[in-house]
């Protein structure tokens, strides 16, 4: 319903309910590609990956600090669980049938002991999040059992949860690879498109995609191009914007490099001639619900690896508003040799 009412909003030309929402002959036609919807979030089943499982479970079962968090928030968890269940918002049968969520996995998640007596299964985290803020959302939340500070405290953890797990290099290169590899792709066509006069083969380029994904997408999104990260979960209709922008005067923007760079316009699995040069410099920018969060992808740190565990001062990367395409084509390829590896 999120894609079919942006759609609707930029194309609708007539107010009649009788009418199409948008006219194709005056708009020209749009293309809603259904395939490959497993690779739009960061937790399909089967997973893409067969070591994507096995080192979510190893991260929620093994560090330390995951382990630390999750004891001092589990009270918590068998708390709202049991309320949910005894104000009959949740059916405790079907509930613990279903299991979804990056490292929420009831078969493989390893549960911390608790003295609390368990009236009911605890619910996962993410099924904690999803119901309690559909309740706050219709002012059906029982503030007599759940207070404002649970919520929040739900919601919060929820988001540091999904974060933590994929800020693992290893796991956000999984997650969503062929996702960040198109929308690279798709800047990059453009450009190709643009600095040949728009006459190549007589095809435009759209100025334009449109990805309806979930909220978890936009979590992994964030961890696989090394955003800022918000300190809460992504609301309802939250949308993360990836703009392309052009220097046309040949300098870097906002300090990004000390010279004017130019470099080969290079498609993501249809390589072009090295030595082929762009004038402009180009630039991604990436922002969530208009707030723009800065970046360290692309940095040469990031792509040639961890040194020996250093810190992010240490290893001199920083957070960027303008990541330069070339930047972001040579992470994709090095994200792309390295799962191969």
């Amino acid at each position: 319903l999120s894609a079919k009412s942006v759609i609707q909003g930029l194309f609708h030309t007539s107010t009649a309910s009788s009418k199409p929402p948008f006219n194709m002959k005056e708009n020209g036609n749009i293309e809603i590609d259904l395939r490959y919807t497993t690779r739009m979030i960061p937790d399909p089943k089967p997973r893409l990956y067969t070591n994507q499982l096995a080192l979510e479970t190893q991260i929620t079962t093994e560090d330390a600090k995951f382990i630390s968090k999750e004891k001092e928030m589990y009270p918590l968890a068998v708390r709202i669980s049991n309320v949910l269940y005894e104000q009959n918002f949740v059916d405790a049968a079907k509930a613990s049938l279903l299991s979804f969520g990056v490292g929420e996995d009831k078969d493989d998640k390893k549960q911390v002991e608790s003295s609390e007596q368990q009236k009911y299964p605890i619910l996962s985290w993410i099924q904690l999040a999803e119901i309690s803020h559909c309740l706050m959302a219709r002012n059906l939340l029982p503030l007599d059992f759940i207070s404002s500070k649970d919520y929040n405290d739900i919601m919060n953890y929820v988001a540091w949860r999904w974060f933590y797990i994929l800020s693992n290099a290893d796991l956000s290169k999984m997650a969503l690879k062929s996702l960040i590899k198109k929308i690279v792709w798709n800047a990059y066509s453009y450009v190709e498109y643009k600095e040949q006069d728009g006459n190549e083969e007589g095809q435009q380029q759209p100025l334009l995609y449109l990805f309806s994904a979930h909220d978890a997408t936009l979590i992994g999104l964030m961890c696989g191009l090394h955003m800022e990260q918000p300190s809460q979960w992504p609301d309802y209709g939250s949308f993360l914007k990836v703009e392309l922008f052009e220097d046309e005067k040949g300098v870097c923007l906002y300090g990004n490099c000390k010279e004017p760079k130019r470099g080969s316009v290079r498609g993501i699995g249809a390589l072009k001639n090295e030595d082929e040069q762009i004038g402009p410099n180009y630039y991604l920018r990436f922002s969530l619900n208009n707030q723009v969060l800065k970046s360290k992808w692309g940095s040469r740190s990031i792509i040639d690896g961890d040194n020996n565990g250093a810190d992010d001062h240490e290893r001199g990367v920083v957070y960027r508003e303008f990541i330069p395409l070339e930047e972001a084509r040579d992470a994709v390829m090095y994200l792309e040799e390295s799962l191969l590896g």
